[in-house]
């Protein structure tokens, strides 16, 4: 008995995507564990002060701060540990990259242009550095997202959740209101 594989009905936008996904995760976890010494010293920054649970630092308001001092503390002191959060933390924000381009464009036409993405820095090599700035690029694209979703469907739902990320983006970064 032969088996046939169907490469049309298993490549599909979506399959893809989540294979991009996953090897986007495996590539840049890997690359700085093996290239870098030691973490980078922002990244580290946040860890000491995180450790402290202070409502706002001298730079930045508390949250992300608190999300690396407590990755650190309680599921293990590893370099390769940071690196992965950080790129999950990526991962959130290729998945709304994803869903506009979705709402935007043909399945296809979305792949590439979410690929595309994947080309700025801030989305690999400096996604490396744990900072602010990293935890606030998920926050940028879910709101851009709900904002072209509220344009069409301005529903109570939809301003809930865009409040939301507006809140969670001033507890990682004042920054936020720029947006």
């Amino acid at each position: 008995m032969y088996v046939t594989l169907n490469l049309k009905k298993h490549l599909t936008p979506k399959n893809l995507f989540s294979f991009f996904l996953a090897l986007h995760i495996l590539i840049w976890t890997l690359v700085p564990l093996y290239t870098r010494v030691s973490l980078h010293h922002d990244v580290l920054e946040g860890i000491s002060q995180g450790m402290s649970f202070q409502l706002g630092y001298s730079k930045h308001p508390f949250l992300s701060m608190w999300i690396v001092a407590s990755v650190w503390k309680y599921i293990g002191e590893h370099d390769w540990i940071m690196y992965l959060l950080s790129q999950c933390v990526m991962v959130i924000a290729f998945l709304y990259i994803w869903k506009l381009n979705h709402a935007l464009l043909s399945p296809w036409k979305a792949l590439i242009a979410t690929l595309f993405a994947d080309g700025l820095l801030v989305f690999n090599i400096n996604a490396n550095i744990l900072t602010p700035d990293t935890f606030q690029i998920p926050c940028w694209t879910a709101i851009g997202y709900y904002l072209y979703k509220l344009s069409w469907s301005p529903t109570r739902k939809n301003f809930m959740r865009l409040g939301f990320l507006y809140g969670l983006g001033a507890l990682i970064k004042y920054q936020i209101i720029v947006l």
